[in-house]
């Protein structure tokens, strides 16, 4: 049990070592990569269409916004708070994986341990 812990402890910080810290301005370069950017959420909004999504805006509110997070039903059906409500306006620093959809920057939050709130 010791050992499986020593090791459980090591991969989780191999994990954050090799996520690397990156801005808003760049983000776009790091399509297929684990990133982790810091910064305020500039607006949100909630689709109630057949699944609700949450999407979480940075840089400039919706439609223009240069970076956005989403969050689909099944991930936000396991969140402890609504995002699209509490952390509107808030800094936070989010880790995960940069895709580019319509050629525009987004990151698909699976777990609410994704976002730290600053």
């Amino acid at each position: 049990m010791k050992n499986l812990c020593l090791v459980f402890t090591l991969f989780c910080l191999t994990q954050k070592a090799f996520t690397q810290i990156v801005t808003l301005e760049n983000i776009a370069r790091y399509d297929g990569h684990k990133v982790t950017i810091c910064e305020n959420i500039q607006g949100t909004y909630l689709s109630i269409k057949a699944k609700k999504t949450a999407f979480l805006c940075f840089g400039q509110p919706y439609p223009n916004e240069t970076f956005k997070v989403v969050i689909f039903e099944e991930a936000l059906e396991q969140f402890s708070y609504n995002p699209t409500e509490y952390l509107k306006n808030k800094r936070v620093c989010i880790t995960g994986e940069v895709v580019l959809y319509k050629g525009r920057p987004e990151m698909i939050i699976t777990d609410e341990q994704q976002i730290k709130i600053e």
